[in-house]
């Protein structure tokens, strides 16, 4: 019986074994500008072979769930604890506003500060008439992988065109300084 499971089984080819095979766990780290604190919020866990445009929207999903305000974290839903911006409530955008790089006069009117949607207020808190606290996402840090060469020089040909997300127009793309020293000096 054990014997016709088995031979009825297919031996998966190579490649197959290759793209579904999770190797790496890639923790997602935010940290204050000062560099004072630091706090793990995600881990992302990826085959041995990523391409540049699995990691570019990778890093966007990322960075808008992280620029999810309180408010709307408490009330946004959650999966084993998990939320993704795929879910998030937390809006701001005023196409009119961010086109003209002002603040438009219905937006001062609701109270609104800023052009980049990053450092507005959301609607949510708007409406409610409290508060709004977030963290924008300033900057992504990445080692020099291949995937992540094309992926942060995609952000950066995507900034230059003015094609970024408006949610992502504050981030700043480096990679990790010691990596590219210790791979020149070693």
């Amino acid at each position: 019986m054990a014997q016709n499971v088995f031979s009825s089984c297919s031996i998966p080819e190579p490649e197959e074994i290759k793209k579904n095979l999770l190797t790496s766990a890639e923790v997602i780290c935010a940290t204050s500008l000062d560099n004072d604190s630091s706090m793990r919020v995600g881990v992302c866990y990826r085959p041995k072979s990523v391409s540049g445009e699995e990691m570019l929207k990778s890093i966007q999903d990322i960075a808008m769930t992280l620029e999810t305000c309180e408010r709307c974290l408490k009330h946004q839903t959650s999966v084993n604890h998990i939320v993704s911006s795929n879910t998030s409530p937390c809006f701001s955008k005023c196409d009119e506003c961010f086109q003209s790089k002002s603040v438009c006069a219905a937006c001062k009117e609701n109270g609104q500060v800023s052009h980049i949607p990053s450092l507005r207020a959301c609607d949510r808190s708007l409406e409610e008439g409290v508060n709004c606290k977030r963290f924008p996402a300033l900057s992504v840090i990445t080692d020099c992988e291949e995937c992540n060469k094309k992926t942060l020089s995609e952000l950066h040909s995507m900034t230059e065109e003015e094609t970024l997300p408006p949610e992502l127009s504050l981030l700043v793309h480096l990679y990790q300084m010691w990596f590219i020293l210790e791979r020149v000096f070693m």
